[in-house]
């Protein structure tokens, strides 16, 4: 991955695990800021209803103190004049205070006169029995103990809640005696309801606190009640969010619990200036990560491309002598210099070893020359020998004593036959003799030729580059073949598939190729003989390979020897390495590698382990091309 991405990457990974903190922590603190400010603003609205409540049994306690204490009604309560009703108990006068009923009460506690008007008919109804027992039962709203003495509240009766006040009926002067008590009235129906909301903007509903089944929002609210909460508030919905309170009657008890409703504006708005603030976060962090990217473009990224591409040109074109240009007084300036130095010392490291691979190349070629002509002498060295014992048992002396014999006087006719044939059968002997011996010494000059070449060959590739030339592999396998030692020749066998013959040419030197097979055969004729199977058997075949560089030329040498152990593959082919037990120059498979390599291709080796027999493959390439020097090394 580029420098470019890392960063890239980097910032970006920065970026989004900033931004998802400030998204979690923006959400549980401004949201939940949001949160807690409309649960507060639900409690204002239900302490709103509440207070609403208080309000209109403050009205109705006004009126019992504008009406309680008056001489009219001081005199009323006594003589029930229909001059007070006819003049002052009007439906119209009911209906202008506002209020459903008023009870007269006296001194007894009964109810000696009611009026109870439908305040949108304006007309007389009659009271409700059931509201008549229930206000006569409650000993606070019907005696008063002192002239000073009031009560209000919210008196719960089967029609529903109704608000009460009570004053007790005096003088005009507030003094007594008390001559009864004077009860209004408000009944909270729907009506009333729709009232008190229209006049605080909203929606609320009530429900008897003793009412079963409940609803579960008011089981709900009614559990956080029994925990001494006055005011539970809950959302419902995403647009809704609720506040509950419970309110008692006059006696102290649960009446019903109020419910209010509205809509989660605050949240709603609380969410959107969320989602402003997180677009706004990724814009701006994106503007920052723009930001942040063109500054390290610029400072850094492009002077490390820049100082990437100057050592890459000095890598291609392996001129150790170039610097690269400084001209920064930053990390990258000392970086720059660091591998200007660097460059410097490799420079210096890179002549002194060139001075010591020379000498040691020059001692390494020599040593490549020897094992190359020691491998091509030894055949002339087997040979030569064989001509000698082949020479060692001619009949020379046995044929010139008969000869002498043959001159001189003999005992009989019958033994000079014999002599006769005796010379005529050896001198084809000889003769014979002499034919194989002539064959021999041609052989032995072919081979002595052979020596000459590679000598030859290693002179002229002292110095300069070896030139591609076309070389038929089917003749070059052959040639190899023939240059096999003499002595393996009873013991191993050499099956050439017809594959080889029909593989036609590749682009190799003529006199390196056949120095790597005769080195590939005789090493594989050595394998089968230590391994002691006899007979060996060698077998060579070829086929062609398509890679990205071209065609090659795959060529395969597999025998049944001692094969090689798998930890010991990867090694056969270094310098200096070797299977075998005798002493060895251990430059023969190194050279033949590098021979290979030289001329673009590749040597390398399989085996199934140790008695498995070994297959060496060889890849040459099928283009022209122009050999590199590096066979000797």
């Amino acid at each position: 991955m580029s420098l470019h991405k890392k960063t890239l990457l980097i910032v970006g990974t920065t970026f989004l695990v900033l931004m998802t903190c400030l998204i979690f922590a923006s959400r549980f603190f401004v949201l939940g800021g949001f949160a807690d400010l409309e649960i507060e603003d639900t409690r204002i609205h239900v302490r709103r209803i509440a207070s609403e409540f208080d309000n209109v049994l403050s009205r109705l306690k006004a009126i019992g103190g504008d009406w309680g204490p008056w001489d009219d009604t001081y005199a009323f309560i006594t003589d029930l004049n229909e001059d007070y009703i006819t003049g002052n108990l009007t439906n119209a006068a009911i209906a202008n205070l506002k209020i459903d009923f008023m009870l007269f009460v006296n001194l007894s506690g009964q109810i000696v006169y009611s009026k109870c008007v439908d305040l949108v008919a304006e007309e007389e109804i009659p009271l409700s029995p059931d509201l008549r027992d229930t206000i006569a039962g409650i000993e606070g709203l019907v005696k008063h103990p002192d002239t000073d003495s009031s009560q209000t509240g919210i008196v719960m009766t089967a029609a529903g809640p109704v608000f009460v006040a009570s004053h007790p009926i005096l003088k005009n002067d507030f003094q007594g005696p008390i001559r009864g008590a004077l009860v209004v009235g408000r009944y909270l129906d729907a009506a009333e309801i729709k009232r008190i909301a229209e006049l605080t903007h909203l929606s609320f509903t009530i429900h008897p606190a003793d009412a079963n089944p409940m609803p579960p929002d008011f089981q709900e609210a009614w559990a956080a009640f029994a925990e001494q909460t006055p005011i539970f508030v809950t959302p419902r919905d995403k647009d809704a969010i609720a506040g509950y309170t419970v309110q008692t009657d006059i006696n102290g008890k649960p009446a019903f619990i109020v419910k209010v409703e509205v809509p989660r504006n605050i949240f709603q708005h609380g969410r959107q200036t969320l989602l402003y603030y997180i677009f706004s976060l990724v814009a701006i962090g994106l503007a920052f990560i723009v930001l942040i990217m063109l500054f390290l473009e610029k400072a850094v990224l492009s002077p490390m491309s820049w100082l990437s591409r100057k050592v890459g040109e000095i890598g291609r074109t392996e001129d150790l002598s170039k610097r690269v240009p400084v001209s920064r007084k930053d990390e990258l300036g000392a970086l720059a210099v660091t591998i200007n130095s660097m460059l410097a010392q490799l420079y210096e490291a890179r002549k002194k070893l060139a001075e010591q691979s020379y000498r040691s190349g020059k001692a390494e070629m020599a040593a490549g020359v020897l094992h190359n002509v020691r491998n091509a002498l030894s055949p002339i060295v087997g040979s030569i020998e064989i001509l000698r014992e082949n020479l060692q048992t001619a009949p020379i002396e046995k044929l010139e004593m008969a000869q002498q014999e043959l001159h001189h006087e003999v005992a009989s006719e019958e033994r000079r036959q014999d002599l006769i044939a005796y010379a005529i059968l050896t001198n084809r002997k000889l003769s014979q003799l002499i034919k194989h011996t002539q064959s021999g010494l041609k052989d032995v000059l072919g081979r002595i030729a052979h020596v000459e070449n590679v000598l030859d060959d290693h002179q002229r590739w002292a110095g300069g580059q070896r030139p591609g030339e076309p070389v038929d592999v089917g003749e070059a396998v052959q040639d190899a073949v023939k240059l096999l030692k003499i002595d393996f020749s009873e013991s191993v066998s050499v099956a050439i598939d017809p594959s080889v013959a029909a593989a036609g040419t590749v682009v190799a030197h003529r006199i390196s190729l056949s120095q790597v097979l005769d080195n590939l055969l005789t090493n594989a004729a050595e394998s089968i003989r230590r391994q002691g199977r006899f007979p060996g058997e060698i077998h060579v075949r070829a086929s062609l390979d398509s890679h990205n560089a071209g065609e090659h030329l795959h060529l395969q040498i597999c025998d049944n020897g001692e094969g090689i152990e798998p930890e010991t593959l990867e090694h056969i082919f270094e310098r200096g390495f070797s299977t075998k037990n005798q002493k060895s120059t251990r430059l023969g498979l190194h050279w033949c590698a590098n021979t290979v390599a030289a001329m673009d291709g590749r040597l390398y080796a399989e085996s199934e382990g140790r008695g498995k027999g070994a297959c060496l493959h060889i890849l040459l390439p099928r283009k022209a091309g122009t050999l590199s020097n590096e066979a000797g090394i």
